[in-house]
Parts: C-alpha cells; structure tokens; sequence
C-alpha cells in the first residue's frame, strides 16, 4: 500500500509530528525530512496542528501559567509541599542578519544566538506551573528570575541550584 507523503494519516502520526516538532523547534526543511514532507506541508501541517495541541494541553490543565501573580493560587504549585524549582531555558535560533538584532540575541552563556524563558517547575509531580514571557538570550539567567519572579503562597527561599524552600524560622532550627 503506497502511503500518501503530504498527509499524516493517523492520529499518532500528528501527535508525533507536532510533539517532535516542539521538542527540537528545527528548520521545517528538516523536520520534513524526518516525515517525508516537503517545507511546504509541514508549514501548513504545524499552523493546523499546534492550535489543537495547546486547546488540548488547556483542556488537560497542563498549560504553565504565564502570568506570574497567578502561580500562589494554583494548586499544581503547591501539590506535594515546597519543592520547587527555577531555571531558565535558551532555545536557539538561527543568527539575526541586522547587527542590533544580533547583539540582542546573543547569549554569552550558550556562544550561539538564542531566545530564553524562565521556567517553575514542581518537582513532586514533574510538571511545570509557571514560564515567563521569552525575552533576548543576552539577559542573565538571575535578572530573568527577578524581572519575573511568580508570586507564591509561601515565604520560599532558593538555594543554589535554584531550588525552592520553605523559608525556616530561627525557631524551626
């Protein structure tokens, strides 16, 4: 049986497709060439797909809030204690060809041309409760976390590696 190469037959075909296509976020030439598409379906592929994915994740209640003074009212943050944790993420991108987008996007960290979110993520239940707008790659991991710093419902503290606590009186020593 030929398979028809600009459809996606199946639903696990789709699912597989708009999944990967999040996760490693590459040229769509490529990502063609992963599914025997050309540029073309995948572009239409991808604007039909990725709007039923984030109805679906929404639906499912596993959409991270993004808005920061929201995160002390959901229970996905508390659930397990305080055990969470903050880092940022940089997603490449391919170089800006104007200078002054170049200097905006290049992250010192990474050497390469990026764009970064800050990411709250409960570590009991493995999911992620809070990302924060995507700014520049240039912007340092720390003042990310405290342009956009979630409100919470407890008197947290972060250790080193970022992780959340809860802030311990004197008296609890």
């Amino acid at each position: 049986m030929a398979r028809d190469a600009s459809k996606l037959e199946t639903l696990s075909d789709k699912l597989l497709f708009i999944l990967v296509y999040q996760k490693t976020f590459q040229l769509q030439v490529m990502h063609g060439l992963q599914f025997g598409l050309s540029q073309g379906r995948v572009n239409y592929w991808v604007h039909s797909l990725l709007p039923v994915l984030q109805q679906s994740l929404a639906e499912m209640r596993m959409k991270p809030e993004r808005d920061g003074s929201q995160v002390a009212d959901l229970s996905s943050a508390s659930e397990g204690g305080a055990n969470l944790s903050l880092d940022a993420t940089e997603r490449r991108l391919q170089r800006p060809v104007d200078g002054e987008k170049q200097r905006e996007k290049y992250s010192g960290k990474k050497k390469t041309h990026t764009d970064k979110n800050l990411l709250l993520a409960n570590e009991n239940t493995k999911k992620i409760v809070y990302l924060s707008r995507t700014v520049e790659g240039k912007k340092h991991d720390k003042k990310l976390a405290e342009e956009s710093r979630p409100q919470l419902s407890c008197q947290c503290q972060f250790d080193k590696r970022h992780r959340m606590r809860k802030a311990m009186s004197r008296k609890e020593f």
